[in-house]
């Protein structure tokens, strides 16, 4: 169960109730800081410090004055259509070109188990596996799929789905791997009290990013690759859409 797991038994064990672990948006932040040398964020132990740190967290919100919330709520559901990125015409042209190389599978980094930028024998970065003849062989397949996908739908559905719990909560479910830029925008702008925002819900369109990730170089969140399928005002359109939705919600 990882630290999720941990952190709701310790709140069921605390308070006697049963609890939901949600997934907020994580498109773009890790769990694990690479730069903390002194701990070693993987396994077991790690997990149970996670989820009581967490639980604890919760419990101490829980334990201050509450929401005083209705017991039923009301859902506003609705699907967008966003726009494919198109591939540009060179990539698509070395991808069909592209010859199978052989090759073996690198061995990529393990998060949290080598200390920053000192890799153990065998290991290479994910910036170092991007120029290897695996990824090319990876990479032209990746692309062909987008190409395909692209002309067999342009555009893309997007399911969102807006909850209102009383006037002073409001979750707000995405399927998609979001930026947390945008998470924090839409609870910015939510007319709600309080807003929850719930990634990777009700099917999966890949990752959102923000437009300025898309305007700089590296982060393999916005490759060419058919985990990012949408164009770079793909985020914008849906956050409109969903404060449309929580304010009709709200009136």
């Amino acid at each position: 169960s990882d630290f999720p797991g941990k952190a709701t038994g310790y709140l069921e064990k605390m308070t006697g109730a049963p609890f939901l672990y949600f997934q907020s948006a994580c498109g773009n932040i890790c769990q694990v800081n690479p730069l903390d040398t002194s701990n070693h964020e993987v396994g077991r132990d790690w997990s149970i410090k996670m989820g009581g740190a967490i639980g604890g967290k919760a419990l101490e919100k829980l334990s201050a004055k509450g929401l005083q919330l209705k017991s039923c709520g009301e859902i506003r559901a609705e699907t967008i259509r966003l726009p494919r990125r198109k591939l540009p015409a060179e990539l698509l042209e070395w991808a069909n070109n592209h010859r199978k190389i052989n090759s073996d599978t690198p061995g990529l980094s393990d998060y949290g188990v080598e200390k920053y930028n000192r890799l153990p024998p065998g290991k290479i970065s994910l910036e170092a596996v991007f120029k290897t003849d695996f990824w090319a062989n990876f990479y032209a397949g990746e692309i062909k799929t987008r190409d395909l996908d692209y002309h067999r739908e342009a555009d893309m559905p997007l399911n969102i789905r807006v909850v209102a719990l009383g006037e002073n909560l409001a979750i707000v479910a995405l399927p998609c791997e979001l930026f947390i830029e945008w998470q924090n925008r839409i609870i910015e702008a939510s007319p709600f009290k309080n807003t929850i925002v719930i990634e990777l819900a009700n099917g999966w369109n890949g990752y959102v990013p923000t437009q300025e990730a898309f305007a700089r170089q590296g982060s393999y969140e916005t490759k060419e690759v058919t985990s990012t399928m949408l164009v770079p005002e793909a985020g914008q359109i849906m956050y409109e859409a969903v404060i449309r939705m929580l304010k009709v919600l709200a009136r």
